[in-house]
């Protein structure tokens, strides 16, 4: 889904998958909200979310307690040489609001970036990431981001250095 427009909603139920390298599930250069169970099934380089634009948002905001977001990366069949993809890319002072979210990347570049000074929650959710990457990346000193993931335990590595 790519939005351009002023606001794009994302309704209960909805499932996106998309397959291959430099692509996105979700691609906001405006407001997006996620209204009710979703799942992103994200394969072959492919980046679940990407949200790009000061003050531009993802936003998920269903009032019913057991709705959530949902995103899977699978990059184990991916060829060598081929860009690997990633659950939550922000940048450019973009905001995604995606409170217990549930992600699990298997073999993908990383789980949640947020670079030049955007931002990303998934307070209350779980981050899954299995492979080489990073599971939580916020950019090199003077282009950082801000992840909040309360309520998660886990052990992540800061490194300089470009994904």
């Amino acid at each position: 889904m790519y939005n351009d427009g002023d606001t794009a909603e994302i309704g209960d139920g909805s499932e996106i998958t998309v397959h291959g390298s430099e692509s996105a599930a979700i691609y906001n250069k405006k407001t997006t909200n996620i209204t009710g169970n979703t799942t992103i099934n994200a394969k072959n380089g492919t980046i679940g979310i990407f949200s790009t634009g000061s003050r531009k948002n993802v936003t998920f905001t269903s009032t019913t307690p057991s709705h959530k977001v949902t995103i899977n990366v699978d990059d184990s069949n991916i060829g060598t040489g081929l860009t690997r993809g990633l659950a939550v890319y922000a940048t450019d002072n973009s905001d995604v609001q995606i409170k217990k979210a549930e992600i699990d990347v298997e073999a993908g570049n990383a789980g949640l970036v947020a670079t030049d000074g955007a931002s990303i929650n998934i307070e209350g959710g779980k981050l899954r990431y299995k492979g080489n990457g990073f599971a939580m990346y916020t950019g090199e000193s003077g282009a950082t981001g801000t992840i909040n993931a309360k309520k998660y335990n886990s052990n992540v590595r800061r490194e300089s250095g470009r994904i």
